[in-house]
């Protein structure tokens, strides 16, 4: 047989699903933040850089490149070329500097090789110091965390040998190392957790947009969740009833005014629900007058409309409306509720009601005008809900009397089928802690839901 849609509510209204939660067309469920322009950053970058690599390059020029300089007891003076190759080398270095916003990894791997080529090639020079400076920081800043420690180690042991090896004519005084040394390891150091620090600023505010995308999906869900239980069980009641009073109006006329008159309280009443739902969405604390969803005063047509300030999401006690409704659906519904009543917070008692609506919903949609058995049980530690009615959906629509018995449970529930009203049901109990049941047995079919008392 060809099978139909599951027994579950309007198609669309999805809660959860494994596609991508919006079409490309479809405008996204947050403005996402204008990328900013690196421009300034890296305007900002060259004015810090130019000069320090200015002054440094002036000090090496005056001090290491200078033959002048340079004390006839002393070594002699660097080659002119070296001079050139210094310079070509700073350009580099300044060019990386510049590179550093747009693409990190190419500074990380490119300064310390600048860094290794200027300790066999080049003598010590102030330069070095400010690179070497800069290289920590980077490093710390944007290294992976396998390559830290290493990076690390390197640079510092760089620095050693180039104090070590190549410390003349900075080192006048071969004493002068046991201050000189401690000094500039503790600024690269230094250098080092400054770059670590704004590592971990990054990585704050990226979990922190990741966690307020995963809130609003987290609210989109509960939302589509409440429309979708608010919209299906109003248009299925409105459907069914209308249906039956376009047949019996020609010959029953006053039987179709009462269908009609029954099809404008469930209009209203989701109506109220629907603005109930709105002022939480905009104020937890309710819709109250002077908000900015308030109508302010009724007018003529809208009297009959429960305001959503006055009306609170329904409940246990709405339970019993719930029945009237799905009975003048054509369900023929016996209600029965077994145990102590004790005080239910309100999210429990409108998950109770979803489930009740939601497997109301079903019956009339997909078993037509049967009977339905409703059950709410209070035992000593949980509250079970049961809903069966004769003639299970699945059996009729895919042969599943000829089956036998068939049970969903937990991650088994997705097998029911592609509709939105049974994964709505089992999030619902999943977020209390508790458990849902699907049973399609021949000529009947059953939905438990167990929750927490607490």
């Amino acid at each position: 047989m060809a099978r139909r849609s599951c027994p579950d509510s309007v198609n669309g209204m999805s809660a959860v699903s494994t596609r991508s939660p919006r079409s490309p067309h479809e405008p996204p469920l947050f403005a996402e933040p204008r990328r900013r322009s690196q421009w300034p950053g890296v305007v900002l970058d060259a004015m810090i850089a130019a000069p320090v690599l200015i002054m440094s390059a002036g000090l090496d020029n005056t001090y290491i490149f200078n033959p002048v300089m340079w004390l006839p007891d002393q070594e002699a003076p660097p080659p002119a070329w070296m001079a050139t190759v210094y310079f070509l080398w700073l350009a580099g270095v300044w060019l990386l500097v510049l590179l550093r916003r747009a693409r990190p990894r190419v500074p990380m791997v490119a300064l310390p090789a600048l860094l290794l080529f200027h300790l066999i090639v080049l003598p010590t020079t102030y330069a070095s110091f400010a690179v070497t400076a800069f290289t920590m920081f980077h490093l710390g800043h944007h290294a992976p965390r396998k390559w830290r420690k290493p990076a690390w180690l390197a640079v510092i042991v760089g620095t050693v040998l180039a104090l070590w090896f190549k410390g003349e004519p900075l080192l006048v005084m071969p004493e002068a190392a046991i201050i000189i040394a401690p000094i500039a390891l503790l600024v690269l150091g230094f250098f080092w957790l400054l770059g670590v620090n704004y590592r971990r600023r990054d990585e704050e505010l990226a979990s922190l947009r990741d966690r307020a995308e995963l809130a609003a999906i987290a609210e989109r869900t509960r939302i589509a969740r409440e429309m979708h239980d608010i919209v299906a069980h109003s248009l299925t009641a409105v459907i069914a009833q209308a249906d039956g009073g376009r047949f019996i109006a020609a010959k029953h006329p006053d039987k179709a005014v009462e269908a009609l008159e029954n099809i404008a309280g469930t209009a209203r009443d989701s109506l109220g629900q629907m603005r109930q739902l709105l002022s939480v969405l905009r104020d937890p604390a309710g819709m109250g007058p002077g908000s900015p969803l308030d109508d302010g005063p009724a007018g003529p047509s809208s009297s009959a409309v429960p305001e959503a300030s006055h009306t609170p999401m329904p409940g246990l006690d709405a339970v019993p409306q719930l029945i009237a409704e799905a009975t003048r659906s054509g369900l023929r519904v016996a209600f029965s509720e077994t145990g102590t009543r004790p005080a239910v917070g309100a999210t429990t008692q409108l998950t109770i009601y979803r489930i009740v609506q939601e497997s109301l919903t079903n019956a009339v949609k997909h078993a037509g005008p049967v009977a339905v058995d409703v059950t709410i049980a209070w035992g000593k530690r949980d509250c079970t809900v049961t809903v069966r009615n004769d003639e299970g959906p699945l059996s009729r629509d895919v042969g599943g009397a000829a089956a036998g018995a068939r049970k969903w449970r937990g991650a088994d529930m997705a097998k029911v089928g592609g509709g939105r009203g049974i994964t709505g049901m089992r999030e619902r109990v999943a977020l209390h802690g508790g458990a849902l049941e699907i049973e399609d047995a021949p000529g009947e079919f059953t939905v438990t839901a167990s929750l927490p008392k607490g």
